[in-house]
């Protein structure tokens, strides 16, 4: 799942601006857990070249399912299942350290 909306999120990016708002909202290389080098691929394009990549050069380096596809249209609602999913997950990572160090003597 969430593999998927990585992949989706980013080859629905509507603009460059939209790119450069992930980081100003703590979304950076670092969110992506499966799909990290199509991150760094398309920071690299957009730095070198002040634009983003097509998406079928996309498709074309990273073997993208085929029902991933540029829906501008869909953006904002993949950010926030984005946002969502991050955020869980950042919880997660939480309890679960809080537990390993503390499990056995929580007072």
């Amino acid at each position: 799942m969430s593999g998927d909306l990585e992949a989706r999120l980013l080859a629905s990016l509507p603009s460059i601006a939209a790119f450069e708002a992930l980081g100003e909202q703590g979304i950076g290389p670092g969110s992506f857990t499966q799909w990290r080098p199509l991150y760094d691929y398309i920071a690299e394009v957009v730095l070198d070249n002040r634009h983003l990549p097509r998406l079928v050069d996309l498709k074309a380096t990273f073997n993208l399912p085929p029902h991933i596809r540029r829906e501008p249209h869909e953006y904002d609602w993949l950010l926030q299942e984005f946002r969502r999913l991050t955020l869980a997950q950042q919880v997660q990572s939480l309890l679960d350290r809080v537990i390993e160090t503390y499990g056995e003597q929580p007072e």
